[in-house]
């Protein structure tokens, strides 16, 4: 029975699918945050950009393959669906199940065939429907995320090692073709690098066990040769097609900027028992037992191989972080193997039809249950509840009418220009959350927050906001050692103290889930040099590297600043590489009182060279008890003022027209 060459049992799981699917979305919240969020709005881009210059999405979809941490490539094939008549969040959700859980069904069919040999037809059809109902595939579907995409290329690999034997001869064909295989799941999550070396570490050894039953000299050179060349076709790709993701991956130290996201090995494999449940993993170990008592050799051997990319592809990862629902695919995807080696052994070797078919559906309505259990809460409260895999419910917020109207008042508060920076990171509030909440209008005026300490530093632009959102009690989803980034200027805020005396709380409150409540804070004037240095001071009590980076920045002395800017042109502001861009008015000066403490060298350069007229800047530099310096700085030209004697004074700095207003933009730039 080739049960994938039957349409009907397709259709049937397509439909499922999609009511699955259409019911999970429906039920939410439009409170989609970080990964539940990233790939569906990427999705969104690329599409609507591919609709109107396919061209130039094109190149965007090579330079994103070639440079970014998580590329395009999963989602260039599900942007078929943005036709279809369905909310957007629907239609890529559905595009995520029917384009990669059922194909990933399919190989997994294939696979799962392959290692028992009998003529019931019971094991063809179960092959396809228990991963159909397995919940660790459709749970991070669900959720948004793409990497489901990878297992497809995972089992193919597997599938094409067991169909073809490299043992007997060398052939470059085949090993590109393989080579090619291991390769993709990198291609399309960076992360999958793990099951990539772990394959490759262990499919040698099954060629060399499964085919030939030992090790002989002849068929290890036959192995090495083909290896060889399938692993040289795999770094080929990956150099010519992501060269810059390599060089960055090779010169970063993940397991340092992710140490916020490490937890405990023990916690770690317990992440992974609970996204299958308890029960699940029982039954694999009893499956496992069986197929070493009861199995052929070759069984045995893929059993081992089975087990040992399990364990191998575990601790590479989580050297570097826990794993998320996500990671835990390929983890889930052997110990499934596992199960159905097993299973399909007892129902090859049951002499009774009826007994065979009570154990296959009771299995299938179990993993069902399973899935609807996690999906959907069905009989949460009952006694099987805590030994099965954890639920991955709709996404809900309590009192999700107070998120709206926190949303719409942040909206009315920066539709001016004014920005905005949300103190919080859980699942409670967060600053991509409130902008989903918004329907994306808070884009352009949020100043995204650093989440994480050791992978995003502090973004110091934070503090330029104009208004800030924190909550009570303070919001974070991983261990506050890792999350200072929020924990020091949120509960500054909060108390009133260093930078947070700058702020003045509006009498709205907005109470939000889980008891948790939220309030806008307004930027009432500049900070004083030492409201800066006390807040700083926290961060480097954590992180006392962070003191040479952040100590006589420019942006420090910006946070001082009471900028009053020329009528018509006048301008000063700061860029992420502490650049100042500062332009005076058309009648008026635009003028800057700060503290330049630790800034040895002010440079002062002209970038009004465009313009026709010959005309210079005036700029004045004055502060007590110090001689004021002042400079016509020619179109084009750059001067260096000597700041010594402005240390530990506030200083007074005037930008003045000429001529043309044209002609007068500058920038300014420090060094220690």
């Amino acid at each position: 029975m080739k049960t994938i060459k039957h349409p009907w049992l397709i259709a049937l799981t397509i439909i499922y699918t999609i009511i699955i699917a259409y019911t999970f979305v429906n039920m939410e919240d439009n409170v989609y945050y970080w990964d539940y969020n990233g790939y569906w709005r990427v999705w969104e881009d690329f599409t609507q950009a591919f609709l109107s210059d396919p061209l130039h999405s094109l190149a965007s979809l090579k330079h994103s393959i070639r440079h970014d941490d998580y590329n395009k490539s999963p989602i260039v094939i599900i942007g078929l669906f943005k036709l279809l008549p369905i909310a957007s969040r629907n239609a890529y959700i559905l595009g995520l199940a029917i384009t990669y859980l059922i194909p990933t069904f399919i190989c997994f069919s294939l696979l799962a065939r392959k290692m028992v040999n009998s003529d019931r037809s019971i094991i063809p059809l179960l092959s396809y429907l228990i991963p159909f109902s397995f919940i660790a595939f459709w749970a991070p579907t669900l959720r948004g995320y793409p990497d489901v995409c990878g297992l497809i290329f995972i089992i193919l690999s597997v599938t094409y090692c067991l169909k073809h034997d490299l043992t007997e001869k060398f052939s470059v064909s085949q090993a590109l073709k393989l080579g090619a295989l291991i390769w993709a799941p990198f291609l399309l999550r960076r992360w999958y690098a793990y099951t990539v070396v772990s394959l490759y570490l262990t499919l040698p050894l099954l060629q060399i066990f499964y085919h030939k039953g030992r090790l002989s000299l002849a068929s290890l050179k036959n192995v090495i040769a083909n290896f060889f060349i399938a692993g040289l076709t795999s770094v080929l790709l990956a150099l010519i097609c992501q060269w810059p993701l390599l060089k960055r991956i090779i010169t970063t130290n993940y397991s340092y900027i992710y140490s916020a996201y490490q937890s405990s090995f023990s916690y770690s494999v317990e992440t992974v028992i609970n996204n299958v449940g308890a029960l699940f993993v029982g039954v694999v170990i009893l499956s496992a037992l069986l197929t070493l008592i009861i199995g052929s050799f070759k069984q045995r051997v893929l059993l081992c191989f089975f087990a040992l990319n399990l364990v191998i592809s575990f601790i590479l990862f989580t050297s570097t972080q826990s794993p998320g629902i996500q990671h835990d695919l390929p983890f889930s995807l052997w110990l499934l193997l596992m199960f159905c080696q097993g299973l399909f052994l007892l129902l090859s070797r049951c002499k009774s039809q009826s007994a065979m078919w009570c154990i296959a559906g009771g299995i299938f309505a179990l993993l069902i249950f399973t899935q609807l259990h996690s999906l959907f809460g069905l009989a949460n409260n009952s006694r099987l509840s805590p030994y099965l895999a954890v639920p991955t419910l709709p996404l809900k917020v309590e009192n999700y009418s107070e998120y709206s109207a926190l949303s719409n008042d942040v909206m009315n508060l920066t539709e001016n220009g004014k920005r905005v920076a949300i103190l919080s990171s859980s699942g409670i509030l967060n600053d991509d959350m409130l902008n989903t909440v918004s329907g994306f209008k808070l884009e352009k005026h949020i100043n995204y927050a650093s989440q994480v300490d050791l992978r995003d530093n502090f973004r110091e632009d934070t503090l330029m906001s104009d208004y800030v959102v924190v909550t009570d009690p303070i919001q974070i989803h991983l261990n506050e050692s890792g999350q200072r980034v929020i924990t020091v200027p949120a509960g500054d805020i909060l108390n009133h103290i260093a930078i947070g005396q700058a702020y003045t709380r509006l009498p709205r409150e907005y109470k939000l889930s889980s008891h948790a409540h939220a309030w806008i804070y307004k930027k009432t004037r500049s900070f004083t040099a030492t409201e800066v240095s006390d807040f700083y001071q926290q961060l480097f009590s954590y992180y006392p590297e962070w003191k040479a980076q952040y100590s006589a920045s420019l942006f420090r002395a910006y946070l001082t600043a009471n900028i009053s800017l020329g009528d018509v042109w006048g301008a000063f502001s700061i860029d992420d590489e502490n650049n100042i861009f500062a332009h005076p008015g058309e009648n008026t000066p635009t003028t800057i009182q700060w503290q330049l403490d630790g800034v040895k060298v002010l440079s002062v350069k002209s970038t009004g060279t465009t313009c026709n007229t010959d005309d210079h800047v005036k700029v004045k530099l004055s502060a007590d008890g110090v001689v004021t310096k002042t400079f016509d700085i020619a179109k084009g030209a750059t001067q260096h003022i000597d700041m010594s004697s402005f240390q530990g004074k506030t200083s007074t700095l005037q930008v003045a027209k000429e001529k043309s207003s044209g002609c007068d933009g500058l920038q300014i730039t420090a060094s220690q």
